[in-house]
């Protein structure tokens, strides 16, 4: 499910940069590497995953989870690892921010584009119709800030499931 995830992601993000003004390659290499950081956690603080994963199903958010047990979260320490390997500030911010904006006043694109993809990774299977996903996306302010065109909704429903799909091919 981790590497399902993280493709299904990067589709989503090159997605959605290819109906605004987000560079497509840039998005798809955020979401590819937007939850470095739980793979850290999965690698380097195994034992500690039981008790997150408990957590998350009494009703924590994953954020919440990871920061009662582990001190921190996955986006901070895949922001750290990001950095340590000298990537972009910009991917590195997009890392950090994937769950939230903590930084007042700062705009990142990709950051906004990684948030979103997540978003639509985990609702847009519950929206029925078109008008349902119309609503939705107005409802997010990435979707503004973005300048995302209404396009988007078919080019996602296109791509939507093409990530599981390679996840399954690669694994």
């Amino acid at each position: 499910s981790f590497w399902q995830e993280t493709f299904e992601v990067a589709v989503l993000s090159k997605a959605i940069g290819e109906s605004c003004a987000v560079n497509p390659n840039d998005a798809f290499t955020a979401g590819m590497l937007h939850n470095i950081g739980d793979l850290m956690i999965y690698t380097v603080m195994a034992d500690k995953v039981p008790e997150i994963f408990e957590k998350m199903e009494a009703g924590s958010s994953k954020v919440s989870a990871q920061r009662s047990t582990i001190n921190t979260d996955s986006a901070v320490l895949g922001a750290k690892l990001a950095e340590s390997w000298s990537f972009s500030k910009e991917l590195v911010f997009a890392i950090s921010e994937q769950y939230e904006p903590k930084v007042d006043n700062i705009y990142s694109p990709l950051a906004a584009t990684v948030r979103l993809a997540n978003a639509i990774n985990r609702e847009w299977d519950k929206l029925e119709t078109r008008d349902a996903k119309k609503v939705w996306l107005s409802e997010q302010i990435e979707v503004d800030i973005l300048f995302v065109n209404e396009n988007v909704i078919e080019h996602i429903d296109e791509v939507r499931g093409s990530g599981v799909e390679m996840a399954r091919l690669v694994v």
